[in-house]
C-alpha cells in the first residue's frame, strides 16, 4: 500500500500528459524555466534520473545505497532548485528542458486520441 507522500499514476495517462505538455506552446511567462540546473549535485542528478525512469523513493533509496529520507531531501533540494511543486511537474521539466532524454521505447505515443 502506497504511503501517504507516494502518488500512483497510470503509465498509459502519464504517457499522454507528458506527450501533451511537451506538445504544448507555451508564452514564456507560462512556462517553467530551468534556472539553476547547474546547481544540481551529481547525487541530486542521478535521483532525479532515477524518478523519471518511474522508481519510487524506496527504489531509488536502495539502487543509490541511500535511506529513503536522505531521497526524500534530495527531491526536496531538487524541487526547490528547479523551481517545480510536484513529482508529474519534475518529471516534465526534465524532458522539456532536456535534463533527462526521454527513452523512445518508454514513451511511444499512441495517435488514437488525436
Amino acid at each position: 500500500m502506497p504511503s501517504v507522500t507516494e502518488t500512483w499514476f497510470v503509465r498509459k495517462l502519464l504517457n499522454e500528459t507528458i506527450r501533451k505538455l511537451l506538445c504544448e506552446k507555451n508564452s514564456p511567462s507560462e512556462r517553467i524555466h530551468l534556472n539553476n540546473c547547474s546547481a544540481l549535485t551529481v547525487r541530486e542528478r542521478e535521483v532525479l534520473t532515477l524518478v523519471c525512469q518511474g522508481m519510487k523513493n524506496k527504489e531509488t533509496a536502495e539502487k543509490l545505497f541511500l535511506s529513503e529520507a536522505t531521497v526524500r531531501h534530495h527531491l526536496t533540494s531538487i524541487f526547490e532548485k528547479l523551481k517545480v511543486r510536484s513529482r508529474l511537474e519534475l518529471v516534465v521539466h526534465a524532458f522539456t528542458e532536456k535534463i533527462i532524454e526521454i527513452p523512445a521505447e518508454d514513451f511511444e505515443f499512441s495517435n488514437e486520441l488525436e
